[in-house]
């Protein structure tokens, strides 16, 4: 066919192969215009051919006018696939009209799409705001109510006991004396001490108080649960901090530290141990003149804490109380923790009572932030400060809700409320972890981010897709060219070079193509990639993998094409199935080792066999037909000065490297090779590597230094002899191993006739993937 006739059966194909399949027909007739051999040249290429294959092969034959006057497209690491962009923009086409519809249909649905989510997220984000204030003010009135119940109780319960008859006469008998004072001892030898705490005892153990203490109206102490105390004299301060002037229905008085209660001798030493909370009465004579206080204590861990936790929020939720200092008077719920960032002491023993103080640190303390301001020159949590300040401000309410996230104590972001107590002087917050209270909110985020992101990826090809398909109008057929070889689509990827299929312009065989990864590429990466090409070219063996043709293009690119083979390597065999049978692993051995013999015959070593470049193909019909792959690294051993030039440094896999090619890579000759046989059977029968490793310096020591497991130990159906031939491959010292493949072959061969592999079991094999 000439070209004038060709241009005409390429443009007709064009216009036909869109059209469905009733109506092609009718078309080709027409535009034939009765010329039988385009005729018949359409309905071969119409029969054999669809949109997804004209693009790639018919253009090999081009030989239009355009195609001349702009040089062929050279492959590149983004090699044009014009099939793939055809077919998106006609299956795009199909769904949504023309490519103009299509892409403003899909700016709209973006747009539409950052709305909706915009507008989701603060739907949902006020509805999660008004959840959230809901639960924090429940959480809060709760225990504000809880702790206001256990306050009442407990100046109730010590009202009760000093207006109770036999605790009554004998505080007033005993204050009779406080006109003597300075009679310590007499005091606290008395017999109504013990008459005094005899008579309570049961009260304080019922109500796991502390213990008691009575004093007169001066300050003085009469009576007390430790007897070391009395006879002694509050100074003021200490005297004001228990007790209220003209308080006739008692005081009450959150936990504070103990030992702040100071005596005029300063050596005398409050009975309490740790923080207590204190309730106190006035005591009255008959006439109505105040002449003493009876108070009680409790230790603030053991009761104080536990009531603001009645009720708390999720896993991260607590609830502590604190005072106009900013210091925390309650226990933590988080004590571990913050005993591994420092603000708690880490002793066993310590607490968070009366030792954190509530500022924030200005960072996220839990995620290792360092704060660079001393700890008195930090604000103070926003619920506590806002506390402290309505004390003195009545713009500022004393309980409220705060969804906007800030920082607590430990610098983690949180939402919160606070309740402040006037006429107590201490105030409540319950708080939970921003994080756990949104979580919703994150996570429709992330699906809308993902929704968005999509979309953005196919407005993005789509609008590349619709430029290309432009062009692609303009140079129909015009595919990406290696010499006489038409690139389809790559097929796979090494370390050094990538892999096409291919088709050559005449022959229409199927072929697979190399080319040098652009990234590596140099004059003297080149120059030994051609190199060993050539060598590799000079082998003929079946089992070897055949090269058709190498060379390079007008752009300097290097290639070579190959036999493009259908099957499946040993390595992605024995990840399907486990070890092989040990009579298929010979078959497939002796196979491979024929290929090598041929290379070492002709002093060629290959220095890279290993599972993933020995595959399984179907040839002739014949099952189970080995082909060695991949010669990139093969070593001339009659080339001196190539040698010394290119075996300095280690090549290949270290899994599956003799011990001499890792200690003196220039040193290693043909058995290197041997060792590398041995190191696949061995996989092939045992199922796994001959190591187990976790860094490529593992594998050296090993390979250098460690026996394998008997592999008839691990497979108990490898014969002993088979066995020992693989040991004999993977012996350390080379003289001990098999000295050339033609031995390694011979005895090979002769195990496979002693135990050859089943045909049948080979097709049954192969066609389950038929």
């Amino acid at each position: 066919m000439d070209a004038e006739k060709h241009q005409k059966v390429k443009a007709i194909f064009i216009e036909a192969i869109d059209l469905k399949p009733r109506e092609r027909e009718a078309y080709i007739r027409q535009a034939s215009k009765g010329d039988t051999e385009i005729l018949e040249e359409l309905r071969t290429l119409l029969a054999n051919h669809s949109e997804e294959t004209i693009m790639v092969e018919n253009s090999g034959n081009a030989t239009d006018t355009a195609s001349r006057k702009k040089p062929r497209q050279h492959l590149s690491p983004k090699l044009s696939d014009t099939t793939f962009t055809k077919r998106s923009v006609i299956w795009m086409e199909r769904l949504f009209g023309t490519r103009q519809r299509f892409g403003i249909t899909l700016i709209v649905t973006f747009v539409l799409l950052i709305v909706l989510g915009y507008w989701s997220h603060r739907q949902v984000k006020n509805s999660l705001e008004e959840i959230r204030r809901e639960q924090l003010q429940a959480v809060l009135d709760a225990d504000v109510v809880a702790m206001q119940y256990w306050i009442r109780d407990f100046r109730n319960s010590v009202r009760f006991w000093c207006n109770t008859p036999e605790v009554s006469d004998e505080i007033h008998y005993i204050l009779r004396y406080r006109n003597s004072p300075e009679e310590i001892e007499r005091l606290q030898f008395s017999p109504w001490q013990d008459t005094l705490t005899g008579i309570l005892r049961p009260y304080l153990k019922n109500t796991n108080s502390a213990g008691y203490n009575l004093f007169d109206e001066a300050g003085y102490e009469f009576a007390a649960s430790d007897r070391s105390v009395i006879g002694n004299r509050l100074n003021p301060a200490g005297f004001r901090q228990l007790f209220e002037a003209n308080a006739r229905e008692g005081t009450f008085k959150a936990p504070f530290d103990p030992n702040k209660l100071v005596y005029d001798d300063y050596d005398v030493r409050s009975i309490y141990s740790k923080p207590i909370v204190w309730a106190g009465n006035p005591i009255y004579n008959k006439i109505g003149e105040l002449i003493g206080y009876f108070g009680v204590g409790r230790y603030a861990d053991e009761g104080f804490s536990e009531i603001v936790n009645v009720a708390r929020m999720g896993k991260t939720g607590e609830t502590y109380a604190f005072n106009a200092e900013g210091m925390m008077l309650t226990e933590s719920r988080f004590v571990d923790q913050l005993k591994s960032i420092g603000l708690v002491p880490n002793k066993e023993e310590a607490g968070s009572s009366l030792v954190v103080s509530l500022r924030d640190p200005g960072g996220d303390l839990t995620e290792g932030y360092k704060p660079t301001q001393p700890l008195i020159s930090r604000n103070f949590t926003e619920p506590v400060a806002l506390s402290i300040a309505s004390k003195s401000d009545s713009s500022i309410a004393i309980t409220d809700v705060l969804i906007d996230p800030y920082r607590d104590y430990r610098g983690v972001k949180v939402i919160g409320a606070y309740h402040w107590f006037p006429e107590f002087g201490f105030g409540l917050v319950t708080e939970v972890d921003y994080e756990e209270a949104f979580e919703p909110l994150i996570y429709l985020d992330a699906t809308f981010g993902i929704l968005i992101l999509i979309l953005a990826v196919v407005l993005t090809y789509s609008l590349y897709s619709s430029l290309r398909y432009v062009r692609l109008n303009r140079k129909v057929g015009e595919a990406a060219q290696l010499g006489q070889y038409t690139m389809v689509r790559k097929i796979g990827e090494g370390g050094i070079g990538e892999v096409y299929l291919a088709h050559h312009a005449m022959l229409k065989r199927p072929t697979a193509i190399k080319i040098l990864k652009p990234n590596i590429i140099s004059a003297e990466v080149v120059e030994r990639f051609e190199r060993e090409v050539q060598l590799a070219s000079r082998l003929t063996h079946p089992n070897t993998i055949e090269i058709y043709d190498f060379g390079r293009t007008p752009d300097g690119i290097f290639y070579y094409a190959m036999e493009l083979l259908n099957g499946f390597t040993l390595a992605q065999i024995v990840q399907m199935q486990g070890e092989l049978p040990f009579e298929r692993a010979l078959h497939i051995l002796r196979q491979a080792s024929a290929s090598i013999r041929e290379a070492h015959s002709i002093g060629l070593i290959h220095r890279d066999i290993k599972p993933q470049n020995i595959m399984l193909v179907q040839r002739g019909g014949e099952d189970d037909v080995v082909k060695v792959l991949d010669f990139g690294l093969v070593k001339d051993l009659s080339d001196e000065e190539a040698a010394q030039t290119r075996t300095t440094q280690v090549t290949g896999t270290p899994l599956y490297m003799a011990p001499e090619r890792i200690k003196t890579p220039k040193n290693s000759d043909l058995r290197s090779d041997i060792y590398a046989l041995g190191a696949v059977a061995y996989y092939m029968l045992a199922g796994q590597s001959l190591f187990r490793f976790s860094t490529e310096i593992d594998i050296m020591f090993q390979v250098i230094n460690t026996e394998p497991d008997p592999l008839h130990e691990i497979n108990t159906q490898v014969p002993q002899e088979v066995s020992d031939l693989i040991h004999r491959c993977l012996e350390k010292d080379p003289e001990k191993r098999p000295q050339t493949a033609r031995e390694l072959h011979a005895s090979l061969k002769e195990l496979s006739g002693k135990y050859p592999w089943d045909s049948e079991k080979a097709r049954k094999w192969w066609s389950r993937f038929e």
